[in-house]
């Protein structure tokens, strides 16, 4: 599913199915074992000591985190399992948090699973639960031993939004229910004892909490403004890019792939500093992928697919969002890269490089044969 390097050691999350048979073998001390019940490590099967089981089983399939040192990649460090899927996953400094939907009564709730890793050693920590669905990864951030979740409720009666802080032990320490009622949350990001998120329904409203006391979250300002963001990156410590669609307020109609960049200096009082539409532009893959977006706000470049042509955006306060690339003939996944002075555009077929202190001039094209 995912992995994540750390140090020495690269911890790996694979989904497994059990193979579920009617033939049994004796493979060992004459006991009776379904074949492909249990999950394998090193091509060894795991013991049961490190298979979890959560309070409510939904999923007959196993989670598998298992961790690797780099200098003796033939030899499993460590393993764990857990017999149920996963939905988002979240890695800390020293912590793993992945979530599992809980559907309830007409209602979802969301399991949250703790684990501790540290020099390839996992272990479980602790298991909780939230109320709503989390929107994406970017919606959970732990800060001082504090976990901070935002989530969208869907109920009878409509959406209602939530943040919620947890403590170590995955307890709920403090919460802000039923904001926003009739929208969802697009996006979310959290910095330090500040916290970010969108929500939607016709207009777009940015909402600053305030973190500083696990206890009591509080909301310091909200701001509206045509469109929505799913996607939050910080640009620096006073800007905070947005990348989404721009909607007219009154029918509701996306009119194009939106760029903004919000002045979040005094959080009672942000301002969207400045916006850019690309008009009738609505397939762009950074907008549900951040991989897909390439940004940088030392290098001052902003660079994502949309259409079929990539584009490459600088960004100052009195000019605004200024395109300083436009190639066209690009298509599937595409990635933006830059080493030095020279920024690369690669899809399947092939690379193309670029001087960034030439105004992005051309330099060179790669192309791939099958």
């Amino acid at each position: 599913r995912t992995s994540r390097k750390t140090g020495d050691y690269f911890y790996i999350f694979t989904e497994y199915s059990p193979q579920f048979v009617t033939r049994y073998t004796k493979d060992f001390e004459g006991k009776e074992e379904l074949r492909g019940f249990i999950p394998l490590a090193g091509g060894e099967k795991m013991p049961v000591s490190h298979i979890l089981l959560p309070d409510r089983i939904q999923d007959s399939s196993y989670l598998v985190i298992a961790s690797v040192n780099v200098h003796a990649p033939q030899q499993i460090a460590d393993s764990k399992a857990m017999v149920s899927s996963a939905s988002l996953f979240y890695v800390s400094e020293k912590s793993i948090y992945i979530t599992l939907p809980d559907f309830q009564q007409g209602e979802e709730d969301t399991q949250i699973l703790k684990f501790h890793y540290e020099n390839g050693r996992i272990d479980a920590k602790g298991a909780g639960k939230v109320k709503g669905r989390l929107k994406d990864s970017f919606s959970m951030n732990e800060y001082k031993g504090y976990l901070r979740v935002v989530t969208t409720n869907y109920t009878q009666e409509g959406e209602r939004n939530s943040l919620f802080v947890l403590d170590e032990q995955l307890n709920i320490w403090g919460k802000i229910e039923n904001l926003a009622e009739g929208e969802t949350v697009q996006s979310a990001r959290f910095l330090g004892d500040m916290g970010y998120f969108v929500t939607f329904r016709q207009t777009d409203p940015l909402f600053a909490v305030d973190l500083k006391d696990p206890a009591k979250p509080s909301i310091l300002g909200e701001l509206k403004v045509t469109g929505f963001s799913s996607y939050l990156h910080f640009y620096g410590t006073d800007l905070l890019f947005g990348l989404g669609y721009e909607v007219d307020a009154y029918s509701g109609k996306q009119q194009g792939v939106k760029l903004s960049m919000f002045d979040i200096r005094n959080p009672e009082k942000m301002m969207e500093e400045n916006k850019y539409v690309l008009q009738n532009e609505h397939i762009c893959p950074a907008i549900e992928n951040y991989r897909a977006l390439t940004i940088h706000p030392q290098k001052n470049i902003i660079g994502f697919l949309c259409g079929d042509a990539y584009y490459l955006f600088s960004y100052e306060k009195e000019k605004g969002f200024q395109i300083n690339l436009k190639e066209e003939g690009f298509s599937g996944d595409v990635r933006g890269a830059y080493i030095g002075e020279m920024f690369y555009v690669a899809d399947k077929d092939k690379i193309n490089a670029y001087h960034i202190k030439n105004g992005f001039a051309k330099t060179g094209e790669l192309h791939f044969t099958s």
